[in-house]
């Protein structure tokens, strides 16, 4: 069976239109706007160890948790470099990448 996803019973939503996510129905959606706010948001993921939908990105408690993790721990200089990244996208990939070079020199 195909559904048609631009029929009104599925919400007002064109699913068929690119930049519409597939959770964008499921929750609240926040937009960010700075990297402190971003980092900020990320804290309350943490803290309630539950996913959000921040600027498109469905946010999980692994990947907050990676961004507050290297905003707290960065130096000063470096801290400044990272918070210059405004989307959610950029911070999240690249506490991804930091925290799995870390992993893997563990090793």
């Amino acid at each position: 069976m195909q559904v048609d996803f631009t029929d009104p019973a599925y919400g007002e939503y064109d699913w068929s239109q690119p930049g519409v996510s597939e959770y964008e129905w499921l929750l609240p959606g926040l937009t960010s706007t700075s990297g402190e706010h971003i980092v900020e948001i990320c804290r309350q993921i943490q803290s309630s160890h539950a996913m959000q939908l921040v600027d498109g990105v469905v946010v999980d408690a692994w990947t907050a948790a990676a961004v507050v993790k290297l905003a707290d721990s960065l130096n000063v200089t470096n801290r400044a470099k990272f918070m210059s990244r405004r989307t959610m996208t950029e911070m999240g990939a690249l506490a991804q990448k930091v925290c799995f070079r870390a992993q893997n020199r563990m090793k």
